[in-house]
C-alpha cells in the first residue's frame, strides 16, 4: 500500500516542482543600463547614420615595393598633401655608402680616360711625324705599320675608357634611382587619414 501512494506522490511533487521552476525562469530580464551614455548632437535637426565615411578616391593604402626601417615620417594625421609631396622615407644609409663608391668609379673612368685620350694624341702625333718624313728611305714600314697599328690599338683603348665611363656613370643613376625609391610619395592629393608605420 506504501508504494501504491508514494510513487504517484512523488510524481505529482516533480509536476509542481517543474512548473514552479518554469515560472520562475520565465520573468522578464530588466535592461541593462548603458555603461557611458550615447553622442548628442549639438544640433536641432540632424540625421544619423552607421557606416564609414570615405573620400570620393577611397581609402588609399601607402607602402613601398622595398624592404626597410622607416627613419623619417613627414606628415601628421590632418596633414593635406599634394601628389607626390614625400611621406616617409626608409634608411639609404647603404645606399648613400653605394653612390658614393659609384661616382668615385665614375670620376676614376673620367680620369682613365682623359689618360687614354692624351695617349692617342701621342701616338696620332708620332705617326703624323713619321708620315711627313721627306725621305722615305729614313724609316722602315715595319716602323711605320707599327705606329699606325699603335694609332688603331689606342683608339681602341679610348673606346673602351669611354664605354666604362658609361658603365660607371650608369651605375651611379641607378643607386640614385634606388635612393629615391627609398622616399614614398603621395600618389595623388590627399588629406592624411592615417599614420601606421610598420
Amino acid at each position: 500500500m506504501l508504494t501504491r501512494y508514494i510513487i504517484p506522490g512523488i510524481a505529482l511533487f516533480g509536476i509542481v516542482f517543474a512548473v514552479l521552476f518554469v515560472r520562475a525562469g520565465n520573468k522578464p530580464v530588466p535592461a541593462s543600463q548603458p555603461v557611458a551614455l550615447p553622442a548628442q548632437a549639438p544640433f536641432q535637426a540632424y540625421v544619423a547614420g552607421a557606416g564609414i565615411v570615405e573620400s570620393s578616391t577611397e581609402n588609399i593604402a601607402v607602402g613601398t615595393v622595398v624592404p626597410g626601417i622607416v627613419t623619417e615620417i613627414f606628415v601628421r594625421v590632418g596633414d593635406h598633401v599634394s601628389k607626390g609631396q614625400p611621406l616617409f622615407k626608409i634608411d639609404d644609409r647603404e645606399l648613400q655608402a653605394l653612390l658614393l663608391v659609384r661616382q668615385a668609379a665614375s670620376e676614376s673612368a673620367r680620369a682613365r680616360l682623359a689618360v687614354e685620350e692624351a695617349a692617342l694624341a701621342d701616338v696620332q702625333n708620332q705617326l703624323e711625324m713619321y708620315q711627313n718624313v721627306a725621305d722615305s728611305r729614313a724609316i722602315t714600314r715595319e716602323e711605320l705599320d707599327r705606329r699606325v697599328f699603335a694609332v688603331g690599338t689606342q683608339k681602341a683603348r679610348v673606346l673602351g675608357a669611354q664605354a666604362e665611363v658609361k658603365s660607371a656613370d650608369a651605375q651611379a643613376q641607378q643607386t640614385q634611382t634606388d635612393l629615391d625609391r627609398l622616399v614614398v610619395r603621395a600618389p595623388v592629393d590627399a588629406d592624411v587619414l592615417q599614420v601606421k608605420v610598420r
